[in-house]
This record gives C-alpha cells, sequence and structure tokens, in this order.
C-alpha cells in the first residue's frame, strides 16, 4: 500500500463495476489483505459474492440492503433507513483498521438517489484523517 490512503472508484452504466471489484479483492487477497465489501443495494443469501467470500482468505461481504429491487426514482422509508445504517457500518469499518480494503458497492447508487448523502461521503471519505491511514476504499 502507499503511504495515503487511495481510493478507486469505479463507474459507468452496465456491469463490470463489481466485477472489478471483485478482482481488487483477488489481488489484495493473494497479498495477505483484508477486504471487506459493503453492498448498499443488495440482500441476498443465494449472491455469487457471498458464495465466494467463503473460498478467499480475508474476504468479508456485508449486505445492507433489502431483498428485491429498490425503485430508484421513488425509494420506500425501509431503504433509506436500510442505506443509512450501511453508511454508519461503512464509517465504522473503516475507522476500525481491521481491513486493509473496503469496497463501498453500488454505494454510487444509493447516492444518486439519495439513500446517502454525496457531501458527507465524498467529506468523510477524503477528510484528514482517511489521508492519514494506509488503507484502500474503493466505491462504485
Amino acid at each position: 500500500m502507499s503511504e495515503l490512503g487511495l481510493i478507486q472508484v469505479y463507474t459507468g452504466s452496465g456491469k463490470g463495476k463489481t466485477t472489478a471489484s471483485l478482482g481488487l479483492t483477488l489481488r489484495a487477497s493473494g497479498h495477505g489483505f483484508k477486504v471487506c465489501m459493503i453492498q448498499f443495494m443488495k440482500q441476498c443469501a443465494d449472491a455469487s459474492e457471498l458464495k465466494a467470500a467463503k473460498f478467499i482468505p480475508g474476504f468479508k461481504v456485508v449486505q445492507v440492503g433489502r431483498a428485491g429491487l429498490v425503485d430508484l426514482k421513488n425509494p420506500e422509508e425501509q431503504d433509506y433507513s436500510l442505506a443509512r445504517s450501511g453508511w454508519a457500518l461503512a464509517k465504522k469499518t473503516i475507522d476500525s483498521g481491521d481491513f486493509d480494503i473496503v469496497i463501498l458497492d453500488e454505494i454510487n447508487v444509493a447516492m444518486a438517489c439519495g439513500l446517502v448523502d454525496i457531501a458527507r461521503v465524498v467529506k468523510f471519505l477524503t477528510g484528514e484523517k482517511r489521508n492519514k491511514q494506509k488503507k484502500g476504499i474503493c466505491y462504485e
């Protein structure tokens, strides 16, 4: 890892963002790093990421979304509540220092539909405390 914490952002429409994060996870695991993926828009016990995490040393996946799809134009109160608790977990996880890399899977979607405040996320991730950590944060 570098002297400063790194933030990688994967964006775009369609497939590839979570896959890129999983590629990062595989490389990091191969170097003995610990990775936590927090999935903001998903709650699915059958998700392939959950299955794969059992076989990748140091890889933990936490789903903080709800089962089923969120209506991005008209989210329900439970979507706001889950996203807020997920963001609180993400901050706690990042601050804990227990993981070398924290992936905030689909947080961009949660921010785009107003479930999580963009300014607060950016301020937290780019704050002075983050710049002093030798950790990586990836969000998409």
